[in-house]
C-alpha cells in the first residue's frame, strides 16, 4: 500500500496581490536594521526574553519608551 503525501497540500493563506501589498507596505514604513549578539550570550537573551513574554522588538521599543527616547 502506498501513501500519498501530496493529500494536504499547503494552502496559500495570502494571495500574491496580498503578498506584494504588504511588501510594498513595509517597504515604505519600515527600516529593517540589524544587531551582533555574541553566541555565548545568545541563550541568555532569549531566556531572558521569554521569560517576559516578548520579542527583541518590543523589548527593544519598551527600553526606548522608558528612556524617553520616543513616546
Amino acid at each position: 500500500m502506498t501513501v500519498d503525501n501530496n493529500i494536504h497540500q499547503k494552502i496559500k493563506k495570502n494571495s500574491e496581490a496580498k503578498i506584494k501589498a504588504n511588501n510594498k507596505y513595509n517597504a515604505k514604513t519600515y527600516k529593517h536594521k540589524a544587531i551582533y549578539i555574541k553566541l555565548k550570550d545568545l541563550q541568555t537573551i532569549d531566556d531572558f526574553l521569554k521569560s517576559r513574554n516578548q520579542s527583541a522588538t518590543q523589548y527593544f521599543y519598551s527600553c526606548l519608551k522608558r528612556d524617553g527616547v520616543i513616546e
